[in-house]
């Protein structure tokens, strides 16, 4: 039995698509609530500078092991595909946006955490935001990718 009899390629654009939908939306309402008149109050609830740069060490850390465990699960589950195969595609391209939206959304909540005075007093806190934004590059990136898996399965 063909393993794409049953299946659509158009899932393997949308999985990645929605994974990368779902940081870029909490990145637009973390942003949001921080800034102007949308801002959360936190007062006396807010952690202090010192715990903020650990996290935020922890997650640059975080960010280079998951980037390059990503890459290097993907290359490794694609090269074992001998023919076009739907599961295949799939798995690889799940587990390595998976493995991006983990650390961006960690990204996402230190600067959540920052809040308020944190993020004004040392907007380098922002930089958290980098992991998603990378998350966004490698989807548009993996766009063509995506499309060759998907020719190939048709």
């Amino acid at each position: 039995m063909n393993n794409t009899q049953n299946q659509n390629p158009a899932v393997l654009f949308l999985i990645p698509a929605a994974l990368t939908a779902g940081v870029v939306f909490f990145v637009g309402m973390t942003f949001l609530m921080q800034s102007g008149e949308g801002r959360v109050s936190s007062e006396g609830l807010e952690p202090s500078n010192r715990l903020l740069s650990t996290l935020s060490l922890i997650h640059a850390a975080f960010a280079v092991v998951m980037i390059v465990l990503s890459q290097f699960i993907y290359s490794n589950l694609i090269a074992k595909i001998q023919k076009p195969d739907f599961q295949g595609y799939l798995r690889a391209l799940i587990i390595k946006f998976a493995l991006l939206e983990g650390t961006a959304l960690f990204g996402v909540i230190v600067v959540f955490l920052a809040g308020g005075e944190a993020l004004e007093a040392t907007p380098a806190y922002y930089l958290n935001y980098l992991s998603s934004a990378y998350m966004v590059f490698e989807f548009v990136r993996f766009i063509p990718v995506i499309r060759k898996m998907q020719a190939s399965l048709v």
